[in-house]
């Protein structure tokens, strides 16, 4: 199937569109299954499991891209990386709060100008 995507032969030509516009042509109700934030795939991290990266998911302005920031496991344990950021408690990877939210923006600074994180 993936050479008849990269050649857009025959239905490979609509898959090749990606899931949202695919779910557009085939129609029926298919828009309901394409999983896709403005456009864009979503990776292989799946959000349920780890709600700081849906933040990040719905967030980033190109889409779905799940380099933007750290991912929640980091925050379940406290490190000097994260008290210097002031996160001082453990945060739940599965609970969308304050601290959750508070816990993305900051990785997402600090992960961009520093790389803090990208050797834990």
């Amino acid at each position: 199937m993936l050479e008849v995507i990269v050649k857009r032969e025959g239905f490979g030509n609509v898959l090749a569109e990606r899931a949202k516009r695919a779910a557009e042509h085939i129609g029926r109700g298919a828009e309901k299954y394409a999983m896709h934030v403005k456009s864009r795939e979503i990776p292989m991290h799946e959000q349920r499991g780890k709600v700081g990266v849906g933040i990040q998911y719905d967030l980033c302005p190109i889409g779905v891209d799940h380099v933007q920031a750290p991912h929640d496991p980091i925050f379940e344990r406290i490190t000097q990386h994260l008290t210097a950021l002031g996160l001082t408690r453990p945060v739940n990877r599965f609970a969308l709060n304050r601290e959750e939210v508070r816990a993305v923006h900051y990785g997402k600074l600090w992960w961009g100008s520093r790389g803090l994180f990208r050797n834990m």
